[in-house]
């Protein structure tokens, strides 16, 4: 009996001390968490927009962290900035990741085009779009969408003012792309991708300075570890050449997106620091916001948007800024683009799609009869997608609100 009652004695010491714990570490979690909604407090009158605009006060180059190719929600925004009068009157150049550098001229034909029928608009947005990339295929939308975009945009300004894009992925032309061997010489240059897609935006920028006989602004659109800067060095990054050499005249700022789960075995998707980010901008009714990453909580955290490897590196190691737009929940995923295979080019799809697969298993034998119809259904009209693992993120992210409410 006394073992019996000593043993329950023991349970219920544990228990209390375990809730005591539980309860100092939610505590401590409620106060980590107060920092941050504090902070977007403090900052919900600067918008992503005006943030973006105003580092180019300090700074010639801006270039933004795209998040997902797919979501063209953050393509509002990129739209936003280059409607500004400021944009228009001081910037005026875009560089995009996206778009190989041989499509400039077909490029420049389209967004300089005015009082285009819908018919001509339409076919030259397509071919645009069919040769945007060195991947046989370019399903995402939103190249087209911003292209378009622009397009629009410069029918309201002046010769002077219109808004001039320049493309800046490696040189690959399809039309000169019949063989193996043509595939195999064209794709090697993909191993120093970063590098190249630097290189492209250097000469530009060089040559537009020396027409303009002085320094240019410009805004530069880069995927993932491509807008990060030259103190990331666990991978190749195009950001790193471009930091380099424009020390001192360039930023770089990261979009509200997901990291990956690298414990997961097929990539799951979460939110960054665990939904804590998030949460801060829920609580504030997800504003749109920007600000420095130094001098605030969300730069002093570990930089796990690169999960792949261990390092020490903070967010304000490796970006200027941080813009907030639109909630995980209200990104608008588009893949195809309507008639994207019609007239032909089903065949044309086909055969670039069989050259990549010979490349890829170094097997020139390989043969691809057609494609099939999800292939055909995902190119040739708009799909709309849900954010994969979007439960999960959003699950995350509001217990870290509720965590939050409950102080």
């Amino acid at each position: 009996m006394i073992n019996q009652r000593a043993l329950i004695l023991v349970l219920v010491v544990v228990f209390i001390s375990s809730c005591k714990n539980h309860q100092k570490e939610s505590t401590t979690e409620q106060a980590e968490i107060a920092d941050y909604v504090d902070f977007v407090k403090e900052h919900k009158n600067n918008s992503a927009k005006e943030y973006i605009l105003n580092l180019f006060d300090n700074h010639d180059f801006v270039i933004i962290c795209e998040r997902d190719h797919r979501d063209i929600t953050q393509y509002d925004l990129y739209k936003e900035i280059i409607s500004d009068p400021y944009f228009i009157n001081n910037v005026g150049n875009v560089f995009m990741e996206i778009g190989v550098k041989n499509s400039q001229d077909r490029i420049n034909d389209f967004i300089f085009s005015e009082n285009l029928d819908s018919l001509t608009k339409y076919t030259k947005l397509r071919e645009i779009h069919r040769n945007a990339s060195y991947y046989p295929v370019w399903e995402k939308y939103n190249y087209s969408y911003f292209m378009e975009s622009i397009y629009e945009l410069n029918q309201e300004l002046d010769t002077a003012h219109k808004i001039k894009v320049f493309p800046s992925d490696i040189q690959m032309d399809w039309n000169e792309i019949r063989s193996y061997d043509d595939m195999i010489e064209n794709y090697s240059r993909k191993a120093i991708r970063d590098s190249l897609i630097a290189e492209n935006i250097i000469k530009d920028i060089t040559a537009l300075e020396k027409q303009n006989e002085g320094k240019i602004k410009a805004l530069l659109i880069l995927n993932y570890h491509h807008a990060f800067n030259n103190q990331f060095t666990l991978e190749p990054s195009s950001g790193n050449f471009l930091f380099k050499a424009y020390k001192g005249r360039i930023a770089n700022v990261l979009m509200n997106y997901t990291t990956e789960l690298v414990e997961s075995t097929n990539g799951t998707e979460v939110p960054f620091q665990n939904g804590k980010w998030d949460a801060a901008f829920l609580v504030n009714g997800n504003p749109s916001v920007g600000f420095d990453f130094k001098n605030s909580p969300f730069g002093k955290d570990s930089f796990d948007f690169y999960p792949y490897e261990p390092h020490n590196y903070t967010y304000s190691d490796i970006f200027t800024g941080y813009a907030f737009y639109k909630p995980v929940s209200e990104f608008n995923l588009v893949l195809g683009f309507p008639g994207y295979l019609e007239d032909g080019f089903s065949e044309e799809a086909r055969r670039r799609i069989e050259l990549l697969a010979q490349w890829r298993s170094k097997d020139s034998t390989i043969h691809i009869d057609k494609l099939s119809q999800r292939e055909y259904d995902r190119f040739n009209k708009l799909n709309y997608i849900q954010v994969e693992d979007l439960d999960t993120i959003q699950y995350m992210i509001n217990n870290k609100k509720n965590e939050y409410l409950r102080k």
